[in-house]
């Protein structure tokens, strides 16, 4: 039975990266190649999961000429 708990939870986590995933082609169609980072959230009452890809997203694209100010508009857009 615990295994089908971890197969549920990795499952989860990976239709998380799938729909974040299309987020980011759909938000940047002519941006990098990004590879969704899927974490636990540290704060809990934050929710389950967070992704940190605007940290690292924002200096590949801020000179490409997207309406984007920051890390914070990047990761807001992606929600």
């Amino acid at each position: 039975m615990a295994d089908e708990n971890v197969d549920d939870i990795v499952s989860f986590k990976q239709k998380i990266t799938n729909l974040v995933e299309a987020s980011l082609r759909v938000t940047f169609p002519n941006g990098p190649n990004v590879v969704p980072l899927i974490a636990p959230c540290a704060k809990k009452d934050a929710g389950d999961y967070q992704c940190n890809n605007a940290m690292s997203l924002w200096p590949r694209i801020r000179n490409m000429g997207t309406e984007f100010t920051g890390p914070e508009p990047i990761g807001q857009d992606n929600l």
